[in-house]
């Protein structure tokens, strides 16, 4: 019986088949018109679109997104930094070269100390490491919040920005194991087992 039913299944979809088949062929013959006929206009090319004197694409000015970039992304305020000065400090940074680079940032780890600083007209800040000469300045010491520099006997301590600052973390410390404790342990011994 189900050698009877496959049969009959297997006949039924030859039969399909050719039923598709035949609609294919009258298709591509022309002579019966299955599917409906497109009656919309072809859409125009994109060169009719352009006009002749098509131009490159021209980037609005850069001063156009000053307002953009002067406001600090991550800082809360997303108001622009600007450093405070005393009006003792603004006479002593006429003169003064050391007043002259900016410390952004300080990395201290326990294999190294480097300290990210900006020259007065370079484009870039770039990391300094202890003993290192920056604009002439020899770098003697890198602290959490500012920079020592040396020229001959004069010394200057820089600052870390004011933006930049934050409360020094606690250092960390590898935690020593306690050890074993001075405990006495009971001298026991073990009966045979019978």
């Amino acid at each position: 019986m189900v050698e009877r039913s496959t049969h009959w299944l297997t006949g039924l979809l030859l039969l399909a088949i050719a039923a598709l088949g035949a609609v294919v062929v009258l298709e591509l013959a022309g002579s019966v018109a299955i599917a409906p006929e497109v009656t919309a206009a072809a859409p125009p090319t994109a060169g009719a679109e352009a006009p002749a004197g098509a131009t490159k694409f021209q980037p609005p000015p850069e001063r156009q997104f000053d307002q953009i970039s002067d406001r600090p992304l991550f800082f809360p305020s997303r108001r622009p930094f600007v450093p405070a000065t005393a009006p003792d400090a603004q006479a002593a940074s006429t003169d003064d070269p050391a007043a002259k680079i900016e410390l952004i940032g300080v990395l201290l780890t326990d294999h190294e100390r480097a300290a990210l600083v900006q020259p007065e007209g370079q484009p870039a800040a770039h990391w300094v490491h202890q003993q290192q000469t920056v604009a002439g300045w020899l770098v003697e010491e890198i602290a959490v919040d500012h920079v020592r520099l040396r020229d001959g006997d004069h010394v200057e301590v820089v600052k870390l920005r004011t933006d930049q600052a934050r409360p020094a973390a606690k250092p960390r410390h590898k935690r020593k194991s306690a050890g074993p404790k001075d405990t006495k342990v009971p001298n026991v011994q073990a009966a045979p087992v019978r």
